[in-house]
């Protein structure tokens, strides 16, 4: 509510300027800024304000293992790309047109998910993410399960190829 009081003064101020007061433009934007920020340390972690302003492993692999995509009740949709070596997820990397909690969600996903096997991968759902994030607002929840979901689509399509792989092997050594 401060935010939308400062922005009304503002725009009557302006009204009322002149061009010498253009300053005064960048101060209101500065405090404005810091309000909004004040705000979001209010209600997200350290973690997740940071995932969200500085995310990790933004951008999709041409050359992944495994690739997940889906779309979130939101309407936000998000991408994750797996590498894979030696059972181990060693790159993962996602892509989102989400909101702010969903750019951090997606990060941290990413974060958690690199050096786990197949198998610790696969325990990565909304809890583990929540927990990660040090929780979120309820109507952002669904960020979390947006990203784990993505993830869990992602090693599902690793699989699924792995298996045809394992099975085009089998085929040719019987041949």
């Amino acid at each position: 509510m401060r935010c939308l009081a400062l922005l009304r003064q503002h725009l009557r101020d302006v009204n009322n300027m002149n061009g010498s007061e253009k300053p005064y433009v960048e101060d209101f934007a500065q405090a404005l800024q810091s309000e909004i920020m004040r705000q979001v340390r209010d209600v997200y972690s350290p973690v997740v304000i940071d995932h969200w302003q500085n995310p990790r492993n933004w951008g999709i692999m041409g050359d992944a293992d495994g690739y997940g995509k889906i779309a979130g009740p939101c309407d936000d949709t998000m991408e994750i790309s797996i590498k894979i070596r030696d059972g181990k997820i060693v790159k993962c990397t996602w892509d989102t047109d989400g909101c702010g909690t969903t750019i951090a969600c997606a990060s941290i996903a990413s974060e958690i998910a690199v050096g786990k096997t197949i198998a610790e991968a696969r325990k990565i759902n909304q809890q583990v993410m929540l927990e990660y994030c040090g929780g979120l607002p309820k109507e952002n929840e669904h960020c979390a399960l947006l990203a784990a979901n993505t993830l869990q689509s992602a090693i599902d399509d690793y699989l699924a190829k792995a298996a045809k792989n394992n099975e085009l092997l089998a085929q040719s050594s019987q041949n």
